[in-house]
């Protein structure tokens, strides 16, 4: 004869929670997108760094600079800031 088990709903929920606190323990925090980080600065573009003074070279310049002397003045510029 088939028996009906019964089970009681206090050992169900205490088994959901048990099933919940592993699948907690089982989770990997990952990097998470803050309300800020779209205003963070791209830290491997150099392009953006050197920009801003390149386009103030060029207003302060009475004749266009060449790409090496553009450049000179960059690495000179940035060995002033190390």
């Amino acid at each position: 004869m088939s028996e009906s088990v019964q089970r009681d709903p206090a050992d169900e929920q205490a088994q959901s929670h048990d099933e919940r606190m592993l699948r907690l323990l089982d989770y990997i925090p990952q990097r998470r997108i803050g309300v800020f980080d779209h205003l963070r600065p791209q830290r491997w573009n150099w392009y953006l760094v050197r920009r801003p003074m390149e386009r103030s070279l060029e207003r302060q310049t009475p004749e266009p600079l060449t790409i090496r002397q553009t450049r000179n003045l960059r690495l000179f510029w940035l060995d002033g800031i190390f």
